[in-house]
């Protein structure tokens, strides 16, 4: 029996099912009769003492279909993925009869057809379909839906009932405990007590909602926030503690400024100096210098590592005189130590910036001298040689300095920056074993940073010049598995194309072949019960659930309530996915983008296809791909229409009012448009991009980077680096500005086309 063929087991299934033995005919005829429970019971019997592995695999199949019409389809699901395990065939066939209820389920919701109870498989269905009809009028006929049973359609009842008498999301609460719906209600219910002043009822919902909630939820951090709002005035040291707790849970929260700003105007005449240095911390942890060194400053700091940070916070908050007077009252009082030895160091940061060259090396050789056996001290003293070095174009001998810092203290802060313009200068010399030989060195120390990737890509351009092609290839496939906000991930896929096709790395962007099949503004398509199914059944645990039902429903208010703060990644890229739908577009990319950098997953409400039918249009009458003036538009402004820079750079593609004026001159539009109109601004700049397109012969490269930087500096590049590949040219793009601008258009445009292209490829040329 073991040697049988796939084909023949098949046959021999099919032949059993047309000449059943008496207990499968049983079951078959109590199915036939829709007593589907007593059929799952007498099959359960059945598998218990049948041996068979044909008869059982039969069974199996009956089994799961009188589960699912009996007890509904979560019921079914288990039985199915075993049926699966054993008989792919069987299965294949009964999901598919099956999938037809949900479908149908669908149409009801959708509108295109109405599901009756008598045509419901079980009451699982009808009772969805039921709510789904209700929902639909106003006011809701609640009288209708008495005898649904679900709890979670009972639960949807209860929260509409709730809507219109708030004091009934207390009953909610009890009622539901283990209801994913529950951060809603808290939400509406502690609502409903601020505005009746029930605060000590508010305060005791507060308490109760952060016991059920993990230490990681993001709902947490919103809780910490009212409990100190509604301790601040009768218990404003409680407020706080509250408040402290926030700021050091929750470091990327987008209410930390406001709530930083909020201490220091509410809180000030009860902060100790503690409090001053926490604060001034959590301050500079969020880049507010001025206010880091505003809190440190009230209460002169004694020691020597808080004189360091304070002296440290006025030059990055600009105050250079307080600086200055800073680190030479650390330097007296402190003389010798550690941190004297970084006052020095910046003192001679100040003399560069004066550029007082000359007298900046000095210092720093005085430095060198004075600290020589001191790692920290001397590291941070050869950094600072290596900018001057830089602005006195000496690449040698930054380069030089940089080898130096990185072989003496790789754990120094500067470390990693100054190990890539060492290894960067060796690359543009063409010392590419020594490229080799110290990024293999350092792998360690630069595995966890965030210019890894960077790193990895060019020691793995290094090994193909030196002819290492397997060794360059290993690195590029490990690199495409980084996410996709990554330039090197991209960059990495092209160069696998070229070592596999040959032919040079033009930077190219692809001819553009339309959206890809089923995309309606989105890469993911609109998730239904029948999707849903089929998830579920492959394992997905989630697809099914009472969060994910509301959306199938398409019950999208309540869904959003619920998914603002949600933890599981495809619950917040169907709210991102949602807000696109209401235009909301700039909030969409500035809410997701951080979260896609780490996990492809929230590329899609981080990337929006807004405005392209417009984008779409303008880009055809250039043959250009639309994609690369939607990937230059979510990095001018991320489709914030009325955005304007403070140089006066205005709209979607940060155009200059008189850049503006001249390019409605040459496109007839006279007077009549605006910048801040998205049609206007798309036509201007989609042109103003072919422009520079034709100034730099099609090149897209140096045209995206002329849009950025002009067409002057663009010149003098080439000049410069025009001999390098076109990889290597744009590293060498002396604005870091435009260098940046230039790796992160690109990569939004090559996301876009693997999101909503045709083609797939990370990077096609």
């Amino acid at each position: 029996m073991k040697y049988l063929s796939s084909s023949f087991f098949a046959l021999s299934l099919w032949v059993l099912s047309a000449c059943s033995p008496p207990p499968v005919k049983q079951a078959e005829s109590l199915m036939e009769d829709k007593k589907y429970t007593e059929a799952a019971t007498f099959l359960d019997t059945y598998l218990e003492q049948e041996s068979d592995i044909l008869l059982q695999a039969r069974a199996k199949a009956l089994r799961a279909e009188s589960l699912f019409y009996a007890e509904g389809p979560l019921a079914a699901i288990e039985a199915l993925r075993v049926l699966k395990a054993e008989d792919n065939k069987a299965y294949d066939s009964l999901v598919e009869r099956l999938s037809v209820h949900f479908t149908a389920l669908d149409q009801h919701i959708q509108g295109k057809a109405t599901l009756t109870e008598e045509a419901s498989p079980h009451p699982w269905f009808w009772e969805r379909a039921q709510w789904v009809s209700a929902i639909k009028q106003s006011p809701i006929p609640f009288g209708s839906l008495e005898k649904i049973e679900s709890p979670f359609l009972q639960a949807l009842i209860q929260w509409e009932q709730a809507r219109i008498a708030p004091e009934k999301f207390a009953l909610l609460l009890k009622t539901f405990p283990e209801s994913p719906f529950r951060s809603a209600w808290y939400q509406r219910y502690l609502d409903y007590l601020i505005k009746n002043e029930a605060l000590p009822q508010a305060e005791s919902l507060l308490v109760q909602w952060k016991n059920e909630l993990s230490s990681v939820e993001p709902i947490r951090a919103f809780v910490l926030l009212k409990q100190a709002e509604l301790a601040t005035k009768k218990q404003p040291r409680a407020a706080l503690a509250y408040y402290r707790s926030y700021l050091k849970s929750y470091p990327d929260h987008p209410l930390g400024r406001p709530t930083l700003y909020k201490l220091q105007s509410d809180f000030k005449e009860i902060l100790t100096e503690d409090d001053h240095l926490f604060l001034a911390e959590a301050a500079a942890q969020r880049y507010m210098y001025q206010t880091a060194y505003n809190e440190l400053a009230v209460h002169t700091p004694e020691s020597a590592r808080a004189l360091l940070k304070l002296g440290e916070y006025a030059l990055e908050a600009k105050f250079y005189s307080q600086a200055a007077e800073h680190f030479q009252a650390l330097r007296n009082r402190y003389p010798s130590t550690t941190e004297a030895g970084m006052a020095s160091v910046y003192q001679a940061q100040q003399q560069r910036r004066a550029k007082a060259y000359t007298a900046a090396i000095n210092q720093l050789q005085a430095v060198h001298l004075a600290y020589n056996s001191n790692k920290e001290v001397k590291a941070a003293a050869l950094w600072e040689e290596g900018i001057i070095y830089d602005l006195l174009n000496k690449d040698a001998q930054r380069a030089k300095v940089y080898h130096q810092l990185v072989a003496l203290n790789p754990e120094f802060k500067e470390a990693m920056p100054a190990l890539w313009y060492a290894i960067w200068q060796d690359f543009i010399d063409k010392d590419y074993a020594r490229v080799i030989s110290t990024l293999e060195a350092h792998k360690k120390d630069y595995a966890k940073h965030e210019l890894a990737s960077r790193f990895d890509y060019w020691l793995a351009r290094a090994y193909e010049e030196t002819e290492s092609f397997d060794k360059a290839k290993l690195l590029y496939q490990e690199l495409t598995k980084n996410p996709l906000m990554d330039y090197y991930t991209h960059r990495a896929g092209a160069r696998l194309e070229r070592l596999k096709k040959g032919g040079e790395d033009q930077y190219a962007t692809v001819a553009y072949e339309g959206l890809s099949v089923g995309t309606e503004q989105s890469p993911l398509p609109n998730p239904s019960y029948a999707q849903a199914f089929t998830q579920a059944l492959a394992g997905d645990e989630n697809a099914l659930a009472p969060l994910m039902e509301l959306y199938y429903m398409q019950q999208y208010a309540p869904f959003m309530e619920v998914a603002e703060d949600h933890p599981e990644p495809v619950v917040q890229v169907l709210n991102g996915l949602l807000m696109q739908k209401q235009k909301r577009y700039h909030e969409t990319v500035t809410r997701f983008r951080y979260l896609a950098a780490k996990d492809d997953t929230y590329l899609p409400a981080a990337f929006p296809l807004a405005f392209f039918d417009t984008v779409e249009k303008e880009a055809s009458k250039y043959n250009m791909n639309p994609f690369l003036p939607a990937g230059l538009i979510w990095q001018e402004s991320q489709y914030n229409s009325g955005i304007k820079s403070w140089v006066g750079a205005t709209g979607l593609m940060q155009i200059m009012p008189a850049t503006g004026a001249q390019i409605a001159q040459d496109l007839d539009l006279g007077k009549d448009y605006s910048l801040t109109t998205p049609a206007d601004n798309i036509k201007m700049g989609v042109w103003y991009l072919k422009s520079r397109h034709d100034v730099f012969d099609g090149n897209s490269l140096l045209a995206v980077a002329s849009y950025n930087a002009g067409a002057g500096p663009v010149n003098r590049w080439l000049k410069d680096f025009g001999h390098l590949p076109l990889d290597a040219l744009a590293e060498s793009i002396t604005y870091p500005e435009t260098r940046g601008y230039v790796k992160r258009v690109f990569t939004s445009y090559w996301i876009y086309q693997h999101l909503y292209g045709k083609s797939k490829a990370l990077n096609q040329q």
